[in-house]
């Protein structure tokens, strides 16, 4: 697994990403080393390794580009929230904040939701994707350990790499 210079000089593979199918490209050795799951996409015997292509469009162009970070630099830049009104502007029957609003924050694909240091991050459309089971749709989770976690050693089975 090399994550270096050598992997820079892999070949290049191109994802379809969002619904426009907006081609992107990233070095295969860079993609296969993010997890397992990605690195059968890459090196396994399915069509999408033979072509070095493959689609994504349940992943909008933000998230990928927060994936393209991370996978380059282990680090991505989180986009601040967007506070779309006040608790209280939803709930006047419990004074001072005492029972919050559903509605208080709402994330969209460039805004996640940040609460007591965890990230809904904006890259939980990758997640169904890689068929991990132990990860609820959407998940709240400080990304970088979570996307260390895709790194198990569980069996690859079919069904974890969307074949759309």
């Amino acid at each position: 697994m090399d994550t270096g210079f050598e992997a820079t000089t892999s070949p290049i593979f191109t994802l379809l990403v969002g619904p426009d199918k907006k081609e992107a490209y990233i070095h295969s050795d860079m993609l296969a080393n993010a997890s397992d799951v990605l690195s059968v996409l890459v090196r396994g015997d399915m069509k999408e390794a033979r072509e070095k292509r493959a689609e994504w469009s349940h992943v909008d162009e933000e998230t990928f580009s927060r994936f393209f970070q991370f996978v380059y630099g282990k680090d991505y830049i989180v986009p601040s929230p967007i506070v779309l009104s006040t608790p209280e502007e939803h709930d006047d029957s419990h004074p001072k904040n005492t029972k919050p609003s559903r509605n208080f924050l709402k994330t969209t694909a460039v805004s996640p939701l940040i609460c007591g240091g965890l990230y809904l991050c904006p890259f939980f459309p990758l997640v169904p994707s890689l068929g991990t089971p132990q990860v609820p749709h959407p998940h709240i989770f400080k990304l970088p350990s979570f996307l260390r976690s895709l790194q198990s050693t569980e069996p690859f089975h079919p069904r974890h790499v969307a074949s759309t």
